[in-house]
């Protein structure tokens, strides 16, 4: 039987920097996947640093909301993205019609 006063060795997470890097996106920012073929776009609503999370990953993580026009709001609404995975959407300008 083991002994109950010993603990298992755990390993804690390095501490942020002391100084963390500017986001490359904003809150409120429209972004869209660009790893996928027809990509899904959203906006930022919240971001956080992060040393990890289901894979190593250190930096900055997203918080999107899907546009209802996106593909894959029809079984999402909000997800969570590392901030390679994102790009921002580009602008257009609006279309002005002269005489």
């Amino acid at each position: 039987m083991p002994d109950p006063l010993l603990l298992p060795s755990i390993a804690l997470p390095q501490p942020p920097p002391l100084y963390l890097p500017v986001p490359k996106f904003q809150i409120g920012q429209w972004v869209y996947w660009k790893a996928l073929k027809d990509p899904d776009f959203e906006h930022i609503v919240g971001f956080v640093w992060a040393t990890e999370g289901s894979v190593k990953a250190i930096g900055y993580h997203y918080s999107v909301l899907l546009d209802k026009a996106s593909l894959s709001s029809a079984f999402i609404d909000l997800d969570w993205a590392f901030e390679d995975d994102l790009a921002v959407m580009p602008v257009h300008n609006p279309l002005v019609l002269t005489k």
